[in-house]
């Protein structure tokens, strides 16, 4: 009997030392108090509308793709929902031969994200995500046309919105780094204010929105 009682004990401690070790290997990613440093890559496309104020002059605008860089700053306030505050900036050139154009937009952002994880794995390491985001963005575009002698410039700026759905791989434990990939719609509203070389100075209204993806890659602690 003081055998079994023994080897029970043995059994027992073993069990508890294999928890406290498979615990310890958990990462610490999307639980109550980690803080996340991100940078990464956005790409979105979208479509819409534009209308001048004060005229009936409505159109459909072109489909449009936009990239940009963010940075980002994160906190896990309790088990698997991050609040973040992302800042983001763009910036393209086109031209365009036939119409000899050339056109430079700088674009930036402002936005809040709160994001909900949810673990797929024991050890935590692996989670999908849904979020939502609400912003300021804005950009300046210049455009010449070098046949006609004109300068065109557009500057607009308004609030952006979406939601998505991602997923999220941790690396290490209480100190790790991590990457995401995220999929989601991202709509824009905002007023445009046209200086155009050949018309008067006046403002429109847009709307556009599509599909935007993200590639985050960032450390936690």
């Amino acid at each position: 009997m003081f055998r079994s009682l023994v080897v029970l004990l043995c059994a027992t401690g073993a069990l508890v030392q294999m928890q406290v070790e498979a615990r310890a290997e958990e990462s610490s990613f999307a639980k109550a108090g980690t803080l996340t440093l991100s940078s990464g890559f956005s790409f979105s496309t979208d479509s819409g509308d534009f209308r001048i104020k004060g005229d009936a002059t409505q159109f459909d605008l072109p489909d449009s793709s936009d990239m940009s860089l963010f940075v980002g700053i994160g906190a896990f306030v309790v088990d698997g929902l991050m609040l973040k505050i992302e800042i983001g900036v763009g910036y393209d050139t086109q031209d365009d031969i036939e119409a000899q154009t050339e056109s430079v937009q700088f674009s930036y952002g402002i936005a809040f994200e709160p994001s909900y994880y949810i673990a797929l794995d024991q050890e935590r390491r692996l989670h999908a995500l849904i979020y939502a985001r609400l912003g300021y963005s804005g950009a300046n575009t210049e455009a010449d046309n070098f046949k006609l002698a004109t300068f065109d410039e557009t500057t607009r700026g308004g609030i952006s919105y979406g939601a998505g759905v991602g997923l999220a791989l941790s690396l290490g434990t209480d100190l790790g780094a991590f990457v995401q990939l995220t999929l989601g719609y991202l709509g824009r509203s905002y007023t445009t204010e046209l200086n155009w070389s050949d018309l008067p100075r006046t403002e429109a209204e847009t709307e556009r929105g599509g599909l935007q993806s993200l590639l985050t890659v960032g450390a936690y602690f």
